[in-house]
């Protein structure tokens, strides 16, 4: 059973009259401010304590289980996409691998196409170079006797002149 603000008032009073004021005040002091009744014993804290220890022990086994569930879920999640990294690393590893080959297949046909022409161009040159000294030679020679037949034929005038 609680007692209103106006009757602690009241006994308050009394007291103060009988015992005067410090006193009244004392004794005011040690009673609680609600009813005995919504006083907590010792055995409430205790059961108190064991529920609170109950539902924390529990709240503990729920957590684990929780954590537990996250750890596979997210080992589950980081194993899919480590193998979808793996296989985009391998088809990127097999188109590079296809894409230098290409390459390296190109470079083979330039360098055989190049060789080719260099080997024609050579004998172009060859040819070429063995009709320019053939005709060099030819009007060399050409040159020369045209030289010896003029030299011959000035001799002839210088030295019909002279005689």
């Amino acid at each position: 059973m609680s007692i209103t603000e106006a009757e602690r008032n009241e006994i308050f009073e009394s007291f103060k009259s009988q015992y005067g004021e410090r006193i009244a005040s004392n004794l005011m002091s040690m009673l609680p401010p609600v009813g005995w009744a919504d006083v907590a014993t010792k055995s409430d804290l205790h059961t108190v304590e064991v529920a609170l220890r109950s539902d924390l022990n529990a709240f503990e086994v729920a957590l684990r289980s929780d954590l537990n569930a996250l750890d596979v879920a997210l080992r589950s999640e980081i194993h899919r996409v480590e193998s979808k990294f793996d296989q985009r690393f391998t088809r990127l590893e097999s188109d590079l691998d296809q894409r230098f080959a290409r390459f390296d297949q190109r470079m083979t046909q330039l360098e055989s196409g190049f060789d080719q022409r260099l080997t024609r161009t050579d004998a172009a040159m060859f040819v070429g170079f063995a009709d320019l000294r053939s005709e060099m030679h030819h009007s060399v020679r050409n040159q020369t006797w045209a030289l010896v037949a003029w030299s011959t034929a000035l001799a002839g005038l210088i030295l019909a002149i002279g005689r």
